[in-house]
């Protein structure tokens, strides 16, 4: 949000030497914004493949019965 106001209350007179500051800025600032979230979401999709197929994204069914305190630490976290 911050990113996308620099862009709305631009003033050229803090910087007289770009005309049209307050419209160039703005999209440019949305242009950026957009920029980062489409190299997030890429970034995240590839790091989750890699993972996936290095160690996996969930344990086994069995290790999600006993529960993953007792797999992982070999005590129970909870007591029911």
């Amino acid at each position: 949000m911050g990113a996308i106001l620099t862009g709305v209350f631009a003033d050229e007179k803090a910087n007289s030497i770009v005309a049209g500051l307050k419209e160039g800025l703005l999209m440019n600032q949305l242009k950026a914004v957009a920029l980062t979230i489409l190299w997030s979401v890429a970034a995240t999709v590839v790091i989750t493949i890699i993972v996936k197929l290095l160690v996996g994204l969930r344990p086994t069914p069995e290790v999600e019965q006993i529960g993953l305190d007792l797999a992982e630490h070999g005590e129970a976290g909870y007591e029911h």
